[in-house]
Formats: structure tokens, C-alpha cells, sequence
């Protein structure tokens, strides 16, 4: 399960589990940490360089600070910002050698054609699988052309989605009550979530479906 082993988050679950103010369950869920490369969050970062260089996570943090002249925006601004000064993420960056030449070959204009994609592989769903599978970590990742190329690169990757997350808190011994995440899946989905991808099925369901 995510909390025995090292696992590597993408932008989704850091979003929706902020944005519905329950961003510490995410945290124990994963063991009391969660890490995520710069590309997703990036603490430090300079907002005058273009948009399209920033982290996915200041990429949010902007377009809610443009909606922030409703109480909902500032919410999610506030929510949002708040991951930059959180002790419990660990940024992991990109290392020398191996890492960084899978993350080049993740990147490159020959991948869309070789996998079948629509378009190419953002940057920070890339750093997460040239990190993860060289390290031999599990990756939380919901989006489907991620979970292909993965399952063709690096088909030993143990892959999670955040709703399965979120399933892990509510199981046998978990940490939420079967209603407790319900809740906080409504609440996701208030938020955009919109499912994930497994096993070539996209899911979608308007409710949570715990097993206690």
C-alpha cells in the first residue's frame, strides 16, 4: 500500500486534497509525507519567468488569484498557496545521469507517435515517472496517456490514482469512516476532480464506493 513504500505524487492529488481543505489526511495517508517533484511545486520560484515554466501548482495558484474577487477563489488561492510553506512535502528534484536522460526521452517530440498520444507529456507527469522509475518508487498519477507510456517504459512501476488513495484511507484499518470519505470525495469533485484512469476504464463515478 502507498504508506509501506516511497511513492511520488503529480499535480492531481496535491490539488483536490488542498482545495478540499484536507490536505493533512493526504499526508497520512502516504505515511507522513508527501513528495512531489519541483516541476509540480516549487516553493521558490520566480513568477516573472513565462507561465507555461512555472509549477503546475502556481500554475493553479495563478488562475484562482485571477477569481480571487469571490470568497470561493480566495479560498482556493489561499488553499493553494499554503503548500509552499507546508513542512510535510518533500521536493524531490531531478538527479545527474539516469533521471534526467529519462526525463528527455519523456519529453521528446518522438513520443506522442511512438505511444499514440494526442500531444506530448507535460512536464511535471515527466519528472514524476523519470524519478519514480528510477528509483523504483510507486507513483500517484490519474492521467491516462501517463498511465500507457508507464505501463510501456516501466511496467514494474507500482501506479496509484488519488481516488484509490483516498479508498486506501477508508479501508480496513484506515483512517476516514466511510462517510468521512464520501465527503471529502464530493468535495473533490465540487473542486473539478474528475476521476481517474485504470486499467484502460475511465473513472468517472458520481460517488465513492468504500468497502469497510
Amino acid at each position: 500500500m502507498p504508506s509501506s513504500e516511497p511513492v511520488l505524487c503529480d499535480t492531481t492529488p496535491l490539488r483536490y486534497f488542498a482545495l478540499a481543505e484536507r490536505f493533512e489526511l493526504l499526508v497520512r495517508i502516504l505515511g507522513g509525507s508527501v513528495r512531489t517533484p519541483r516541476q509540480v511545486l516549487d516553493p521558490i520560484e520566480d513568477f516573472a519567468v513565462s507561465p507555461s515554466l512555472l509549477s503546475e501548482i502556481s500554475q493553479s495558484e495563478q488562475y484562482w488569484s485571477r477569481k480571487a474577487q469571490t470568497p470561493r477563489g480566495v479560498a482556493a488561492w489561499n488553499r493553494l498557496r499554503a503548500l509552499k510553506s507546508c513542512q510535510d512535502i518533500e521536493i524531490c528534484d531531478l538527479q545527474q545521469g539516469e533521471e534526467l536522460q529519462r526525463y528527455a526521452e519523456l519529453r521528446s517530440d518522438d513520443l506522442p507517435q511512438e505511444h499514440g498520444l494526442a500531444a506530448p507529456l507535460g512536464r511535471s507527469k515527466s519528472a514524476v515517472m523519470a524519478i519514480a522509475s528510477t528509483r523504483g518508487w510507486g507513483v500517484v498519477i490519474d492521467d491516462r496517456e501517463a498511465h500507457m507510456v508507464l505501463a510501456a517504459v516501466s511496467p514494474g512501476t507500482k501506479v496509484f490514482t488519488t481516488r484509490e488513495l483516498l479508498l486506501h484511507g477508508a479501508g480496513p484499518g484506515g483512517i476516514l469512516t466511510k462517510i468521512e470519505a464520501e465527503l471529502v470525495y464530493a468535495d473533490m469533485r465540487e473542486w473539478g476532480y474528475r476521476g481517474a484512469f485504470r486499467c484502460g476504464i475511465a473513472d468517472h463515478p458520481g460517488a465513492l464506493v468504500v468497502s469497510c
